[in-house]
């Protein structure tokens, strides 16, 4: 069986006031996500779907102060220090999607998924005698 490296893994998505931050561990994921200004514990071995934020339970105080200095020692040690105030993350305004619901989008919808998508449906026909012609 093979050995174990490191009893926790960083992960990170964008950076600043749109970051995502992870600390994972076998049995524990912490996270920080800056645009919802939110910090997340899981315990995995209790809650493997990670449906419950345990993050402000006394229970886990310990474990989820633990793994929040180590992601942010990680951070320190890699230069990466914009998004840290002291010793905690720096706080952003919540960043809030702009109402139009394609506002931000790298791409459209395939043309043929548009007639599935409640808000997007219309009418359309179609010739049946167009489905099925055959060309030799």
């Amino acid at each position: 069986e093979g050995k174990q490296q490191r009893e926790l893994t960083m992960g990170q998505y964008n950076r600043n006031e749109f970051g995502v931050y992870m600390a994972v561990t076998e049995r524990y994921k912490y996270i920080y996500s800056a645009p919802d200004n939110k910090e997340w514990l899981f315990d995995l071995q209790v809650d493997p779907e990670e449906t419950h934020n345990f993050f402000n339970n006394p229970l886990y105080k310990d474990q989820a102060e633990r793994m929040k200095r180590q992601l942010l020692e990680q951070l320190r040690a890699d230069q990466c220090t914009t998004m840290i105030d002291g010793d905690d993350w720096k706080r952003y305004e919540p960043q809030q999607l702009p109402p139009e619901r394609d506002a931000l989008l790298l791409l459209q919808d395939p043309p043929a998924s548009i007639p599935c998508i409640p808000g997007y449906e219309r009418k359309f026909e179609v010739n049946q005698n167009d489905l099925f012609r055959i060309k030799f």
